[in-house]
């Protein structure tokens, strides 16, 4: 299997750096890791699309599966890096309007660390 994705923790958020999300066996195995990290407790994750210049149906309903999982928890799900194509995919399927998009991942962290201090409060 040749691995399209990595992920990396800044606690207490989960990031998965994605290069490929193009084919759906691909997919299943990334879904079942993030699977693993929301029964773990984990709520908070930025899905790094640095990499990722394109994507497809496959891809968009991957995302999608993401954000799902990640509301049923009370989480939050941000993509950072997003390219310009990706972009305009996600605005013409106006799904611009339930993701959290930020430019990169320190912007997603920032917002994560900025809502935590207004809770907090």
């Amino acid at each position: 299997m040749n691995k399209h994705y990595l992920n990396s923790e800044k606690a207490p958020v989960r990031i998965f750096t994605i290069s490929s999300l193009l084919d759906e066996w691909d997919n299943r195995h990334l879904f079942s890791e993030f699977q693993q990290y929301l029964n773990d407790g984990f709520q908070q994750f930025i899905i790094d699309l640095t990499d990722l210049p394109i994507i497809n149906s496959v891809g968009i309903n991957f995302l999608l599966r993401l954000w799902k999982k990640v509301q049923q928890v009370g989480g939050q799900l941000f993509l950072a890096n997003v390219s310009a194509q990706v972009t305009n995919l996600l605005d013409i399927t106006k799904l611009t309007s339930i993701f959290s998009i930020e430019e990169s991942v320190g912007a997603a962290l920032q917002t994560i660390q900025d809502e935590r201090c207004v809770i907090a409060e």
